[in-house]
């Protein structure tokens, strides 16, 4: 059983949890002679070296425990999740006088796959005119932008307002 302290005997059948049982036990000793050498009186000091052979017998029976890890990333969330509203929502906050890289990515991402659903692409030449044309050069430029200072924040509402009057056009797969 996991997590279950072994009896007296099977601990001191184990060599490592034997030694550690007598590391304790000379501990305890050499403090209980330091306490006798400093004048303490012979109740307190077997009252003390009582409680501290007692601690060293409990730390010394008590399983090991695995150390804890977190995980490294957070699990996903789920769109519309009341964490990725809030990330979204930081992603936004303006820095600077621009827009927060995380937020910028969002929306160029929505902004391409909306194009892409048209049969529009931003990298070929006459995808990008196509598109400047359905959303206009600013909202293009935004989903454009690549690098500092990011686009401003009314930028952004104007490319998403394009965006949304756009609608969201035919998946790519033929559905509605």
């Amino acid at each position: 059983m996991r997590g279950r302290v072994p009896r007296w005997p099977a601990l001191l059948a184990d060599g490592a949890r034997r030694t550690r049982l007598q590391v304790a036990v000379a501990v305890v000793a050499v403090l209980t002679a330091a306490m006798l050498v400093a004048g303490w009186d012979a109740a307190l000091v077997a009252t003390t070296a009582a409680a501290l052979l007692c601690a060293g017998a409990v730390a010394v029976a008590l399983p090991r425990s695995e150390e804890h890890r977190w995980p490294a990333e957070p699990p996903a969330s789920e769109p519309g999740s009341r964490s990725d509203l809030v990330g979204l929502s930081v992603a936004f906050t303006a820095r600077q006088g621009g827009m927060g890289q995380a937020g910028l990515v969002r929306v160029q991402a929505l902004g391409r796959s909306r194009l892409r659903r048209r049969g529009l692409d931003l990298d070929d030449p006459a995808g990008r005119a196509a598109a400047e044309e359905l959303l206009g050069v600013p909202a293009v430029r935004v989903l454009l932008s690549r690098s500092s200072p990011t686009p401003g924040a009314r930028a952004v509402a104007h490319c998403l307002a394009r965006l949304e009057a756009l609608g969201p056009g035919r998946r790519e797969d033929g559905g509605a």
